[in-house]
C-alpha cells in the first residue's frame, strides 16, 4: 500500500528526486546532463564563430601586405636575376648568386621599410610626380609658407636640375647635370655666385653650413667653397651617384655606380 502522507509532505510538486522539476515532471539525469552539454557547446560555438572572424579578417590584411610588398619588390628591382644561368663557369655562377641573393635581400628590405614607414604629416608623395602641379601644392599650404614661393628660370639645355638647402635656410645652391653650378641667398633673393665645370653633375649637399658645399661629379666628389672655387678632391670617393652631409657626425657618405657606400670624415 502507498502511504498518501509520504506525498503530502513534498510541497510544491517535489519529491525530492534530483532529477524532478517545480511542475511535478521528472527529468532523467542523463537528459538534463546533455542539457548542460549542449548550453556550454553554444558558449563554445559563439567563441569559435568569433575567432574565425578575427582571423579570416587577419588573414585578409596579411594578404593585402603581400600584395603591396610584391609590387614595391618589383619597383625595385633591377635586371634580370637570372642572367647568371648563361655563364659556363661555375665559379663565376657561385660568386653572381651570392651577389643576386644580396640584391634581392636589400631589395625586399628597402620595400618593406617603404610598406612599414610610418610618415608624418606635412609632404608630398606620388609615383608619378608630374601630377602634382605648383597650383595643387599651393592650395595645402599656410599663408606664410605660399609667401616664399619664387619662380625661377633656367637653361633647359644644360640638362635636369638639383638643388639643395643650407642648414641655416638661408642659401640655396642648385645644380645642372652638365656642370652648371648657382648659389642663392634666400633672403635677398640674389644670385651669390655662378660657376660652370663642364663636367657631369649627379648630386650635392651643403655642408654643416652655407660656406662649404659637395657636389658628386663624374669620376670622384669635390668640396667648394661659397665663391665655387674647388678646396678638396675626396678621391675616396669613386663614381658617386648620391651625397649626403651627416651634421651629428661630420661625415660625407656617398652611394658609387656599384653600390658601394663610401663615407669620408671631414
Amino acid at each position: 500500500f502507498f502511504s498518501m502522507e509520504s506525498q503530502q509532505e513534498k510541497p510544491d510538486g517535489k519529491d525530492g528526486n534530483e532529477g524532478s522539476e517545480n511542475n511535478g515532471v521528472q527529468v532523467h539525469p542523463q537528459r538534463k546532463r546533455r542539457e548542460v552539454e549542449s548550453s556550454k557547446m553554444k558558449g563554445t560555438s559563439d567563441n569559435w564563430k568569433a575567432e574565425r572572424a578575427h582571423w579570416k579578417e587577419v588573414n585578409k590584411r596579411k594578404r593585402e601586405f603581400e600584395a603591396e610588398l610584391h609590387a614595391k619588390r618589383k619597383q625595385y628591382e633591377r635586371g634580370d636575376p637570372n642572367w647568371m644561368k648563361k655563364s659556363k663557369n661555375s665559379w663565376m655562377k657561385q660568386q653572381f648568386g651570392k651577389i643576386e641573393d644580396k640584391a634581392a635581400s636589400a631589395t625586399n628590405a628597402l620595400a618593406r621599410a617603404e610598406v612599414l614607414a610610418t610618415e608624418e604629416s606635412g609632404f608630398v608623395k606620388a609615383d608619378k610626380t608630374w601630377l602634382v602641379t605648383q597650383k595643387d601644392i599651393m592650395n595645402e599650404v599656410d599663408i606664410q609658407t605660399a609667401q616664399k614661393k619664387f619662380n625661377f628660370e633656367a637653361d633647359a639645355n644644360l640638362g635636369p636640375y638639383m638643388c639643395c638647402y643650407a642648414r641655416n635656410g638661408r642659401s640655396l645652391a642648385f645644380a645642372s647635370e652638365k656642370g652648371y653650378l648657382a648659389s642663392i641667398n634666400c633672403q635677398k633673393m640674389k644670385v651669390i655666385k655662378e660657376s660652370h665645370l663642364k663636367e657631369t653633375v649627379r648630386d650635392l649637399t651643403y655642408c654643416h653650413d652655407d660656406r662649404w658645399v659637395v657636389v658628386a661629379q663624374k669620376r670622384y666628389a669635390f668640396m667648394y667653397d661659397h665663391e665655387w672655387a674647388e678646396a678638396h678632391k675626396m678621391s675616396h670617393l669613386e663614381h658617386p651617384n648620391k651625397v649626403e652631409f651627416l651634421p651629428y657626425h661630420f661625415l660625407i657618405c656617398a652611394i658609387g655606380r656599384y653600390g658601394v657606400l663610401s663615407y669620408q670624415d671631414i
